[in-house]
């Protein structure tokens, strides 16, 4: 019989990260960040990929809602995500996980 010591996370709400991620974010640029926000306006839109570097099994997705609308709560700023795995799946070096697109800035 296989032991575990933790119970597996089958549900994330946002109060369970909220704390963690303003810390995270505000960390990072408690005022803003000065040199980004002087070089690019926040219009100019920009597309980003996640790409697995190895092969592996996707867990933390479930807090993507809450960190790109705790970010836009922080900075007023929108990101739109595609995902394309969810929790528990397995993923080949190489294949692309996640797609966002927002401000620049």
């Amino acid at each position: 019989m296989k032991h575990h010591y933790t119970a597996p996370v089958t549900q994330i709400h946002k109060e369970d990260c909220e704390s963690l991620i303003k810390l995270a974010i505000l960390e990072d640029a408690p005022n803003g960040d000065p040199t980004t926000e002087s070089i690019f306006p926040d219009h100019k839109l920009i597309k980003a990929s996640l790409l697995a570097k190895e092969s592996g099994i996707l867990c933390g997705s479930a807090m993507l809602p809450f960190l790109f609308s705790i970010y836009e709560e922080i900075t007023g700023l929108t990101i739109h995500y595609t995902l394309h795995k969810t929790d528990g799946d397995s993923f080949a070096k190489g294949e692309y996980l996640l797609e966002i697109e927002g401000s620049h800035r």
